[in-house]
């Protein structure tokens, strides 16, 4: 479970720190297709972890760059104003299958790709 949910601080993290609209979009769709892979395969962990592994090798430049990316507190506040709503939807929709899976090796072994 800390694994699920320091993926999800980080993915936050990448949200709260993108600059512009671009990165911003793309840190929300982001999490939205987490949300999404975490969802269609909550019922079986070993293929969560294999479709969360491709996913964060096909995006480990997105990855890479959110997290290296610097905002203020008002550029902050206008993300969370704009996309606030949507990313707690992707949060909220993932935590289910997440924590079913959270002690799977697969899946914290994707996960961990994101640090």
């Amino acid at each position: 479970m800390t694994r699920i949910l320091t993926a999800l601080t980080i993915v936050a993290a990448a949200f709260g720190t993108t600059a512009c609209s671009s990165p911003e979009e793309k840190a929300v769709k982001f999490m939205e297709e987490l949300a999404e892979i975490t969802t269609k395969n909550e019922a079986d962990c070993d293929k969560m972890g294999d479709a969360l592994g491709k996913f964060m090798d096909d995006n480990a430049d997105t990855i890479k760059s959110l997290k290296d990316m610097k905002s203020s507190k008002e550029q902050d506040k206008a993300m969370e104003e704009k996309y606030g709503e949507r990313v707690k939807a992707a949060g909220m929709k993932m935590m289910g299958g997440a924590m079913k899976c959270a002690t799977n090796e697969k899946v914290g072994a994707a996960l961990k790709k994101m640090n």
